[in-house]
């Protein structure tokens, strides 16, 4: 099993790519979201400030890892996080 994917974009002026995600519940690093992947390719915002990383629910570290993103958008703001896009 996967635990962590992570999927950087070297191409300037590339603002989306497809990232495959295997079966499983993932948290998007990036915004916080869940998503539910039942083995598919979804399309998604990347950018050379901004790397798509996902992290599988069933992993070790999720549990972490979701009080440190509750933690950083409590004290860090929106744009910041964003990288200033």
């Amino acid at each position: 099993m996967y635990s962590l994917g992570g999927m950087p974009n070297f191409a300037e002026n590339t603002f989306e790519r497809d990232v495959y995600l295997p079966a499983g519940e993932w948290i998007d690093l990036n915004t916080g979201e869940t998503i539910i992947s039942e083995g598919q390719t979804i399309t998604v915002s990347a950018n050379l400030a901004q790397i798509p990383v996902y992290l599988n629910t069933a992993s070790a570290y999720a549990e972490q890892m979701q009080e440190i993103l509750e933690i950083v958008k409590q004290n860090i703001p929106e744009a910041e996080l964003r990288g200033l896009n």
